[in-house]
């Protein structure tokens, strides 16, 4: 059976949106880790990257601009609270 046109950039655009979405995984998968072993220059750079795609898939589309504004918020207060430093050491 042949594909309609609509089916065609449907499947495309699924493709581009699930590759970007994956991307945005990684690089939180990547902060995560940083923000576990307590590192705070690479936890900062991975919140820089995260941010900046999160923003790049909400003007484009391929999230909510409400869902990416909530999981900036989270991942910025993830990396602040880690990267604090404790009353002990100020």
């Amino acid at each position: 059976m042949a594909k309609s046109k609509r089916t065609k950039t449907d499947l495309k655009k699924r493709l581009h949106n699930r590759a970007v979405k994956s991307g945005i995984k990684s690089t939180v998968r990547e902060l995560n880790q940083a923000v576990s072993r307590k590192e705070a220059v690479p936890a900062k750079e991975s919140l820089t990257k995260a941010v900046r795609q999160l923003d790049k898939a909400a003007s484009k589309g391929v999230m909510h601009r409400n869902t990416a504004a909530r999981k900036k918020s989270r991942l910025t207060r993830r990396v602040n609270a880690a990267t604090k430093p404790s009353p002990a050491q100020a």
